[in-house]
């Protein structure tokens, strides 16, 4: 067994970093207590992204990120991710439903009035939601639950990032194949 990491005092459900602090928490200690070595600093644009500062080796801290993970596979964010996975699989399945339900503020009982309102259907195309539960749609922008959806069209929503002009084009392009190559 792994050696118990000690819990930080700002945050006990974080690991400790330094003085008593979770990382987040002890980074932005540091930069207040250290303010001149971040006064009128230039920050050279990421050779990836050039609207975003330089993080390390030329990168954004995105892409340095990303880099650096492939990099180290078996590192510490790698177990944390796979401890948090199988502490989700192991819950039962209407906990795991309260959980993805709580992100949008809907209670299993909203959720069902939602659906009977629907008509057991989903809101887009008005089929059944197959194998999986209907997933719920939401705005990005507002956070506002617009409905329920099949995997498939939330997938095709989401792909489309909620786009409306994307969305005709695709309607367009399907319209265009169909004129062109009419079914048998």
């Amino acid at each position: 067994m792994g050696k118990a990491r000690r819990a930080a005092e700002c945050h006990p459900d974080r690991p400790h970093w330094a003085r008593g602090k979770c990382s987040p928490c002890y980074q932005t200690w540091w930069k207040a207590e250290n303010p001149e070595r971040f006064k009128n600093r230039p920050r050279r644009p990421a050779s990836c992204h050039p609207d975003k500062p330089v993080l390390a080796q030329d990168l954004c801290g995105t892409c340095y990120r990303r880099k650096w993970r492939l990099e180290n596979p078996g590192a510490e964010w790698d177990r944390q991710a796979v401890a948090s996975r199988r502490a989700y699989a192991s819950r039962t399945p209407e906990q795991r439903r309260e959980i993805i339900l709580g992100r949008y503020g809907l209670t299993p009982e909203t959720f069902d009035q939602m659906l009977a309102e629907q008509g057991g259907k989903c809101a887009a195309c008005g089929g059944g939601s197959g194998r999986r539960p209907f997933q719920v749609d939401h705005c990005h922008q507002t956070g506002r639950v617009r409905g329920l959806l099949c995997g498939n069209c939330n997938s095709a929503l989401g792909h489309a990032r909620d786009d409306r002009d994307r969305l005709r084009a695709l309607i367009q392009y399907l319209d265009r194949d169909q004129a062109a190559h009419p079914a048998p």
